[in-house]
């Protein structure tokens, strides 16, 4: 055929410019065009793909809806199967690793291999849409995450943690979650830059911003492992805090460099300190104010007295604080919501009987224990979407963020002994709670990562491939080999750690155990107290007593359970547990116990009486059949 002018230019252009003989240069230019007819074709073969998706999708909504269903039936009820399918058999495989005591494998890795299932199963039916797509299986945990699994999380952590010892060690908490994600971050991506010419990352702004999300650590398991073994109060305290105010921090700095106009300059270096300490004292008075107001309702309005509703009130405020001070105020919900559940502990409880304490607890902890659970299960959904795209640079990065981690924890550990040196003269040696070796390793080992870190890199923004194309997905999958590799490293590890090394646990460590009493504290400490004495406790708790029982101690009642039927026996005259009668409450007794339980009878003890009835009708119908 005739050759078109614009190639014979093109290939005179190729052989002067590269010396080749005119058939070699033909042979080039049609390897080039073979080579861009296969692009073209595997990319009309995924559009065909993602068409026949849309298709089948379309098919199955139409089938829906002309079976009289509508359109969201069937990939609702898909999921939620799927979903509480996985929770049951975090439930069921949790139990047997506490039975047998199998300390190496956390809770966590559970309910990510289960997130992995329902990721798996979740690809496999069209009529869970969202699984197709990573970044919109990211939108979707960005948004429960955020409005509904951390509100629940923080709130629980604010109200079960040691008040005393968390503002007695708040400047040192600061020191390392502040200063400490900065040396990490830098120190990361120092390290990127320097490898990256084996990676390929080497923009100076993606790099700083993936330092930034990865710095911000989840020692979930580690927690729950130091709760278990009931830890070092100085070690658990300061694990603890670091965590919860490093994720705010990380996430400021983070939503800064991750703008649409963000450079990287010294005016955005003034920008992100500026921003840090706004959010950090702004969140922090946010946080006292709305609780300051919820106490004020529950006095006010003499909650104690409907108990059920004061427990509901109180759960539900972390939804309220957390949405308000994030997208009303512009502050940090993590800090405001720690900060909230932490006065609500101080000034609510008064308000509340001890058996509204006691189920405000358990309500509270075992909500934060499905948050959590919830989290990792979301890690395992994404992690089906894992390409070969950014493994080894994953693995490269758990190198970073351990010598980041290390180069952050013992220089910051030794200036807080200096600090404690000067400020603790005056104290006795065992009030001084200097930061040993041990600590400092334990502290080094708590650095996991986890759901923050996950969803920060799910919000990263196109201009991240502008430079090279797939660094988005890369960087994604390098965060979740991060997420698993640290929890199997230091996760599993927690127990036998703190044994090898010795750290108090156990029984040496005293629960009620304070890291310093009234007369050591300092005098920011001391004014807070007559603060609190003079002006705090006469406005939000007045003459409550926080002792006090519900009316006519319907706990106290039911625990004991009084009851003025004759109790049962079984054939062998040993007495059976009797049935809870109805008459032994008053009326507004009745009610009060129906709010909070559902029925008069939550210990469940006619559910046994019931039972001894059938075995004993049991054993009279053999008696009768065995006679005749």
């Amino acid at each position: 055929n005739p050759v078109p002018c614009d190639v014979r230019l093109l290939l005179d252009v190729m052989s002067s410019a590269m010396g080749l003989k005119r058939g070699v240069s033909i042979f080039a230019l049609l390897c080039l065009c073979c080579f861009q007819q296969a692009i073209l074709a595997k990319e009309e073969a995924a559009e065909a793909a993602v068409e026949g998706n849309a298709v089948a999708n379309k098919a199955i909504l139409a089938s829906d809806e002309e079976a009289g269903e509508p359109a969201w039936e069937a990939g609702g009820y898909l999921i939620v199967v799927c979903w509480s399918a996985s929770f049951l058999l975090v439930a069921i495989v949790g139990n047997c690793l506490h039975r047998f005591h199998v300390w190496f494998i956390p809770e966590s890795l559970v309910a990510i291999a289960a997130g992995a299932l329902i990721g798996i199963v979740g690809r496999s039916l069209p009529a869970i849409h969202f699984t197709d797509d990573i970044q919109a299986e990211g939108l979707v945990n960005a948004a429960i995450l955020n409005l509904v699994l951390l509100p629940v999380i923080i709130f629980e952590s604010g109200w079960a943690v040691r008040t005393r010892d968390f503002m007695t060690e708040l400047g040192y908490i600061l020191l390392f979650a502040v200063v400490g994600t900065v040396i990490s971050m830098f120190v990361t991506a120092g390290l990127m830059l320097a490898t990256g010419e084996q990676h390929g990352i080497t923009d100076l702004r993606t790099v700083f911003t993936y330092a930034t999300l990865i710095s911000a650590v989840d020692p979930v398991a580690t927690l729950a492992t130091y709760s278990h073994l009931n830890v070092d109060p100085l070690l658990n305290i300061l694990v603890f805090g670091e965590a919860v105010i490093n994720d705010a921090v990380a996430i400021a700095i983070f939503r800064t460099l991750n703008a649409p106009t963000s450079e990287i300059s010294a005016e955005t270096v003034w920008k992100i300190s500026a921003d840090v300490l706004k959010l950090f004292f702004g969140s922090v008075g946010v946080g006292i104010l709305l609780a300051g107001v919820y106490v004020l309702i529950l006095r006010c309005g003499r909650m104690k007295d409907t108990p059920n509703l004061a427990i509901l009130f109180i759960f539900v405020s972390c939804f309220l604080t957390f949405a308000f001070s994030e997208r009303i105020c512009g502050m940090s919900g993590i800090i405001t919501v720690l900060f909230c559940g932490m006065m609500l502990r101080a000034y609510a409880t008064p308000h509340l009987t001890k058996e509204g304490r006691l189920l405000t607890s358990f309500l509270l902890k075992q909500l934060a224990s499905l948050a959590d659970m919830a989290v990792f299960v979301f890690v395992g959904v994404a992690l089906v979407f894992v390409g070969d795209s950014g493994l080894l640079f994953g693995l490269a990065v758990m190198g970073f963020c351990i010598v980041a981690r290390a180069l952050a924890i013992l220089p910051l550990g030794l200036t807080t002994n200096c600090v404690k040196y000067v400020a603790g003269k005056s104290l006795p040696a065992e009030r001084k709670h200097y930061l040993s070796p041990k600590h400092m390793f334990m502290m080094c080992h708590a650095g996991l990562r986890g759901g923050i870190a996950l969803v920060l890199v799910l919000e990263l923004g196109d201009w991240v491939d502008a430079e090279k194309h797939g660094t988005r997905e890369m960087l994604r999958n390098a965060t979740l080999v991060v997420i698993l590799g640290f929890l199997l490293l230091c996760g599993g590890t927690t127990e036998i750690t703190l044994k090898y090394l010795g750290v108090r646990m156990g029984k040496d460590v005293d629960s009620n155990e304070l890291l310093y009493e009234h007369q050591h504290y300092g005098f920011f400490l001391r004014q807070l107290g007559v603060l609190n004495r003079r002006v705090v406790l006469p406005l939000l708790v007045g003459s409550h007593k926080g002792d006090t029982f519900m009316k006519g101690s319907i706990m106290e009642k039911i625990l004991e359970l009084e009851a003025k039927d004759e109790p049962l026996r079984d054939p062998s005259g040993a007495e059976l547990p009797t049935r809870i009668s109805s008459q032994v409450f008053t009326s507004q007794e009745r009610a009060d116990i129906h709010g909070l339980f559902g029925n008069v009878d939550p210990a469940a003890a006619g559910a046994g009486a019931i039972q001894a009835e059938d075995d004993g009708l049991a054993c009279d119908c053999m008696r009768e059949h065995s006679s005749s």
